[in-house]
């Protein structure tokens, strides 16, 4: 299975999205906080990248959000 990292690495930044955004469904639906904070974070360093900050912004406050009520510092 294919990740979202080698997808970067490849060039590939729509599959990236696509499967980043895949795991993130599936990590809320586990019910994997760490997990879905830090693929929100993700999506939202890769909007912020490609010239998006509209998305990037709102992504990367809930991720930050997400975060501090686990009890990681920033």
């Amino acid at each position: 299975m294919r990740s979202g990292r080698s997808a970067i690495a490849q060039g590939d930044l729509a599959e990236a999205e696509r499967l980043y955004r895949d795991s993130l469904q599936i990590s809320r639906q586990i019910g994997d906080a760490q997990g879905t904070f830090a693929l929100t974070a993700r999506l939202g360093q890769m909007a912020l990248q490609q010239g998006r900050p509209e998305e990037a912004v709102p992504l990367l406050r809930e991720a930050r959000q997400g975060f501090e009520r686990l009890g990681f510092a920033p």
